[in-house]
């Protein structure tokens, strides 16, 4: 028999190690044969003679640990920043070495070297390195470690995993996600206790780094409410990935990332943001590109296939278990937040943009796997107050739960859905007290489920709603942090709420709050066995 597929909203190895100089992928334009977004300067192209000079820094220091990403099943992208030991360093090369054996806790159980190189960086990129490996075996575990020339200190190992040849059977696929860590709001406890865990990959759907947002708890740099330039974007970037807790995670597993608002300004949209004022801080396309380019830098980010849009949606494939589709809420094509009911009914107004809407449409359309899932910063679920009215009737919120939910109503049939903010799951539905469409006794008759997980450190307040109130919200936790843990295999998907006991502190307390699964056909929550 046909097994349905589903929507959830998450080879030959060289015989010998080859040695080569490879070309560092932060020197190129974020974006593919763009070097200029509307006249602002994304890049400058600066690209040394590599494999013809060694630039030596016995001193250079790792200071931001290493990280890797969007992995596929041949090749995935690894990431590490260097210090250089002086000032009048002008250029630096690292020495990468890829292995099958390797320990995180020791450099010296580094063996099996599959892959080994040399990487130029400079000032120009902030001293980052992001370099593509590839020729790779299907879903094969890896080490990796890097070296400045004329050193023998090598940085932390770190370990990635390729996924499964597309189509290929898989058992099982574990991974966590996470959203709005802001370093200023308390400390990273959830990324270090998941650190602890073994992931498959971490999906980061939001908020990478805060760039509005000075908090309580810890000091930012800078440390102020508005950041502009190129120079305090990567300033904030080079704090947030100094913390030991966020950087002990990115090695342990490759990432998959997207950014939310707070990546650029808070409440940013495609041509403006709340907390930008064209007038006294210049022009919104500056400020813009210059996020940009610092997110490019700084998280490890395939190159993207796109113009001038800032497009950052992509899709990856886990062989036949499952695909991810990531979204972005924020910038492609997000228009100026709703400030009446006319403007939330407003058919041209849109949240995806019209041309990510058809690319989801297309990439849903396309997936044969068992489960599909989506990874975005909005929750999808409609959140009711006692009357039945939407808790955020007339604002923007209210145009992102309307026209998403109609685009996965037209599209989607039993399907499921990661997302972000405070800790909530459920059932995706149109109305649902209209027991025509839904039963609230067994969730029957569903869009799809839904994890919204909470957040890292960042304020939830309290967020309102309770289960009375909507029959399909399965959980609420309005209170605290952490992260949600996500259990793939063909027969269900099990989701894991983690929650710190504390974020003011650095703490090993956690607990499992709930555990809530579906089942392959019976596309509703229920309490995990």
């Amino acid at each position: 028999m046909h097994s349905q597929s589903h929507l959830i909203a998450f080879f030959l190895l060289c015989a010998t190690a080859c040695a080569t100089a490879i070309r560092n992928i932060a020197y190129d334009s974020p974006f593919v044969d763009v070097d200029h977004f509307n006249g602002v300067a994304l890049h400058r192209r600066e690209h040394l003679t590599l494999s013809r000079r060694a630039f030596n820094d016995s001193g250079a220091k790792f200071n931001h640990g290493d990280a890797s990403g969007d992995p596929d099943s041949t090749s995935v992208l690894l990431w590490t920043r260097v210090t250089p030991s002086s000032s009048s360093i002008t250029a630096v090369t690292l020495q990468y070495e890829v292995a099958t054996v390797g320990d995180l806790n020791s450099a010296a159980n580094f063996s099996g070297i599959v892959r080994t190189g040399t990487v130029d960086t400079t000032g120009a990129v902030d001293w980052t390195v992001k370099i593509i490996v590839d020729s790779l075996a299907p879903n094969t575990v890896y080490y990796y470690r890097f070296k400045p020339s004329g050193s023998s200190t090598y940085s932390t190992v770190g370990r990635t995993k390729t996924f499964p040849a597309s189509g290929a059977p898989s058992a099982s696929a574990r991974f966590a996600f996470f959203s709005c860590q802001s370093y200023g709001w308390g400390r990273f406890n959830a990324h270090r206790l998941a650190s602890n865990r073994n992931f498959d990959f971490t999906v980061h759907l939001a908020t990478n780094m805060v760039a509005s947002s000075p908090g309580i708890y810890r000091t930012v740099n800078p440390n102020r409410e508005i950041i502009i330039s190129l120079a305090d974007y990567r300033t904030l970037y080079q704090q947030y990935r100094a913390d030991a807790d966020l950087s002990g995670l990115h090695r342990v597993a490759p990432m998959i990332a997207v950014w939310d608002d707070h990546e650029f300004a808070n409440n940013a949209f495609t041509d403006g943001a709340e907390n930008h004022t064209p007038s006294s801080e210049g022009s919104w396309a500056t400020r813009k590109a210059a996020a940009a380019r610092a997110y490019y830098e700084w998280v490890p980010i395939r190159r993207l296939v796109t113009d001038t849009s800032l497009k950052i949606y992509r899709s990856f494939n886990y062989g036949a278990l499952l695909d991810l589709v990531m979204l972005d809420t924020r910038i492609a094509g997000r228009k100026l937040v709703a400030t009446s009911a006319a403007q939330v009914n407003n058919a041209s107004r849109t949240l995806l943009g019209f041309e990510q809407e058809a690319w989801l449409d297309a990439q849903l359309k396309a997936s044969t796997a068992k489960w599909r899932i989506i990874g975005n910063q909005v929750m999808i679920m409609p959140l009711l107050d006692g009357s039945g009215g939407w808790l955020h009737s007339g604002s923007q919120q209210a145009l992102e739960h309307h026209q998403i939910q109609q685009h996965f109503q037209r599209r989607l049939h039993h399907r499921r859905y990661p997302d972000t903010h405070v800790a909530y799951a459920g059932d995706v539905t149109p109305n649902p007290r209209n027991s025509a469409t839904y039963n609230a006794a067994t969730g029957a008759v569903s869009v799809a489920v839904e994890f919204v997980g909470p957040s890292v450190t960042s304020p939830n307040g309290g967020a309102g709603g309770t289960t009375g109130n909507n029959p399909h919200i399965r959980y609420i936790d309005a209170s605290k942090r952490g992260y949600v843990v996500v259990e793939v295999t063909p027969q269900k998907v099990t989701g894991q709420y983690w929650l710190v006991s504390t974020v003011v502190c650095t703490s090993n307390s956690e607990s499992l709050a709930k555990s809530l699964m579906v089942n392959d056909g019976q596309p509703y929550l229920r309490v995990a066995a």
